[in-house]
């Protein structure tokens, strides 16, 4: 019998309690073929990637990489979806393209949280979901940039420049939806790097 990639429903059906030996060595063979990339799938990567944007759901979220237990600096607080920069002691502030000496290592807050905070989760890179963000709808593909430091902008993203002829970072891309028309709000942020550009 040839083995099998299987949904992870049928997976879950096939390891049922094994009282009496049900589990026979196809069964295995099944679960090592789903598990293990091989070069026998169609392309690289097709069961070990990142979140894509139908798969998120819900308002509000992030997916992807995240850090865990960080700490809020006692003179910020974040909101949902904020981009964050560390700071020269190693605590999140709102990041904005003035910030010079905490860039390029950003994040983006995964909930709301209060100054001196100990228990941020911030996204490093993935997806971010936030009906919010009205401005983004049919401008996926395009940048986000972070910013200016302007009260109205420090801590934000948009699709627009905030400061024309000066650094600007782009800090991901709008989205599409599943079809690839209208966007949905979710958007990709890598803050891994300093996509820094001159503004037009």
């Amino acid at each position: 019998m040839a083995d099998t990639q299987r949904t992870r429903a049928q997976i879950l059906a096939l390891m049922a309690d094994n009282v009496t030996g049900q589990i026979s060595p196809q069964d295995f063979r099944d679960f090592i073929v789903t598990l293990m990339e091989t070069p026998e799938f169609t392309y690289a990567g097709d069961f070990f990637n990142g979140p894509v944007v139908a798969g998120i759901t819900t308002d509000k979220t992030t997916r992807g990489f995240h850090i865990y237990s960080q700490t809020m600096n006692d003179n910020h607080s974040a909101s949902f979806g904020q981009p964050l920069a560390l700071d020269e002691s190693g605590y999140w502030v709102p990041a904005d393209v003035s910030r010079i000496s905490c860039n390029p290592a950003r994040g983006i807050a995964a909930d709301s949280y209060a100054s001196g905070a100990t228990n941020v989760k911030i996204l490093i890179k993935g997806i971010i979901y936030d009906s919010g963000l009205s401005h983004m709808s049919g401008q996926q593909g395009k940048p986000m940039y972070l910013g200016s430091g302007a009260v109205s902008t420090s801590g934000h993203v948009s699709v627009t420049i905030h400061t024309s002829g000066s650094a600007n970072g782009i800090v991901g891309y709008v989205l599409g939806s599943t079809a690839g028309y209208e966007s949905t709000y979710k958007w990709h942020f890598d803050g891994t790097g300093n996509w820094g550009i001159i503004g037009v």
